[in-house]
């Protein structure tokens, strides 16, 4: 306008350039003023404020990664190997060799078998079953009446 003393200025900025602006803010401790982005003070209003909810946070993902593995296993279970290094194969790969049939793992038997070795350990010497109390008296019984048997036959009836 002719014979004003006002003038428009336009001033664009974009999110980007407001995020990269720095300002001071005290310091820890003895340091003094301490020069930060504004994208740094963002950074650090959003941790503050997700603080409380980090144990909720870690227990859901916890939750999700374990879902993840069930259902890796089950694959494991129902289908052939799958080739490959990703998270899934080695995951896949894991369950069979713990799983699987092979005596061996990583030095020691596999974790089926030493379960499987337990449960019949267990079954054996279970006072109420008593398996092996059993079979030793069978053997008994089976070598007494043998042994009775080959005597009568090579000395006569006792």
């Amino acid at each position: 306008m002719p014979g004003s003393d006002t003038a428009t200025i336009t001033l664009t900025v974009t999110l980007h350039d407001l995020l990269a602006m720095t300002v001071t803010r005290p310091g820890y401790e003895d340091e003094g003023l301490e020069v930060v982005t504004i994208a740094q003070l963002v950074v650090d209003r959003v941790a503050e404020t997700a603080m409380p909810y980090t144990s909720e946070i870690r227990a859901m993902l916890e939750r999700e990664a374990r879902q993840a593995v069930r259902r890796l296993v089950a694959v494991a279970l129902e289908s052939p190997p799958v080739a490959g290094d990703s998270l899934s194969s080695l995951i896949i790969a894991e369950a069979k060799a713990q799983l699987g049939p092979e005596q061996n793992y990583h030095g020691t038997a596999t974790p089926m078998a030493q379960w499987l070795a337990g449960a019949v350990y267990r079954q054996l010497r279970d006072p109420e079953v008593d398996l092996i109390g059993k079979a030793v008296r069978q053997v008994d019984d089976i070598a007494k009446a043998a042994i009775k048997a080959e005597i009568a036959r090579r000395f006569g009836p006792s």
